[in-house]
């Protein structure tokens, strides 16, 4: 029998009770989950290849937005969601930056799951290439023409 272990998920955020609600929807559906509090903390945790990272684009007085540049960089890629209650125009930013998804605080657990299973992942499964839908409170980066 072979064992495939679940994806890795890193959380980003400033706010200990996002990081739980987040670390408790996800870590129920199988994924490995990990965290940071801020932008320092992201940048240096992307060196274990999570296959996911979510990211408030809020850290305090910082910006997540160098953490999803960095993120989208990495060879293999990770999928992005990008999270803010900073309204719309700052979830634009996080998709122009290369955040896959840009969702709305407050969010639902179900959002999240939507969120994650758009983006192929699967606990102990296969990540599939992003995708693009547009999902309740969400926005998707839309695939690169080839």
């Amino acid at each position: 029998m072979n064992y495939t272990p679940p994806h890795s998920i890193l959380v980003v955020d400033d706010e200990p009770s996002v990081i739980t609600f987040i670390r408790t929807v996800l870590f129920e559906e199988g994924f490995d989950i990990f965290s940071a509090c801020d932008l320092q903390g992201g940048l240096e945790a992307l060196a274990s290849e999570p296959s996911l990272v979510i990211v408030d684009l809020g850290l305090g007085c910082e910006s997540g937005i160098p953490l999803i540049r960095q993120a989208a960089g990495c060879v293999p890629r990770p999928g992005i969601i990008a999270i803010s209650g900073s309204g719309p125009g700052a979830l634009d930013q996080a998709v122009r930056a290369g955040a896959d998804h840009a969702i709305d605080k407050p969010f639902s657990p179900n959002l999240l799951r939507t969120a994650v299973s758009e983006l192929g992942m699967r606990a102990g499964g296969v990540r599939k290439a992003p995708g693009s839908m547009r999902l309740g409170r969400s926005t998707q980066r839309e695939p690169s023409a080839a």
